[in-house]
């Protein structure tokens, strides 16, 4: 009689095992494996470069390191400018790091903080992307730099805010492009 209690109770847990459930604001929940991101515009990725930077929705040169913000790349740098088209990338997996950027390293920009310890950390999601169209974009990295005991990773709702209308991320059940 147990075990005939158990085997509906699996189904379930394993029949969401593939849904996304997290809070899109909660920095806590990274877009999962599966996710898409649909380019809606074509991006110019300048010479010298693997990549272009967006914020606010557009591609920028420049980008304010402390607000969300987003890098998409390619395989290889050129000496000349590559095109990315409008496509559907599929979110192959995602993985988040967080570079600890020492007083050293920031002391030409005033950002010393007296206690020795790190100036701030770089919480950055790292998303694989996989198109059979445009096999060279290979990664979508958005961070920001924060404090390092008062600061979190971005949330989807962060990311989607730093891609604007540029990028739409859809997650595996369909989740709201806002």
């Amino acid at each position: 009689m147990r075990r005939a209690l158990w085997i509906p109770l699996l189904l379930v847990v394993g029949a969401c095992a593939h849904h996304y459930v997290g809070d899109e604001s909660s920095p806590s929940y990274a877009p999962p494996a599966g996710s898409r991101l649909l380019l809606k515009q074509p991006l110019t990725i300048p010479a010298e470069t693997a990549g272009v930077y967006i914020q606010g929705g557009r591609a920028v040169a420049k980008v304010d390191q402390y607000y969300p913000h987003c890098r998409l790349e390619v395989q290889e740098r050129r000496d000349t400018e590559q095109h990315v088209e409008p496509d559907e990338f599929l979110v192959q997996r995602v993985r988040r790091d967080i570079e600890v950027v020492s007083n050293t390293e920031v002391a030409p920009l005033r950002r010393v903080s007296h206690d020795g310890g790190p100036s701030f950390f770089i919480y950055r999601t790292l998303l694989y992307l996989e198109s059979a169209r445009q096999p060279q974009v290979r990664l979508l990295i958005c961070q920001h730099w924060g404090h390092p005991a008062l600061d979190t990773h971005l949330s989807i709702r962060d990311i989607r805010q730093a891609l604007g209308g540029l990028m739409v991320l859809e997650l595996p059940t369909g989740g709201s492009s806002d």
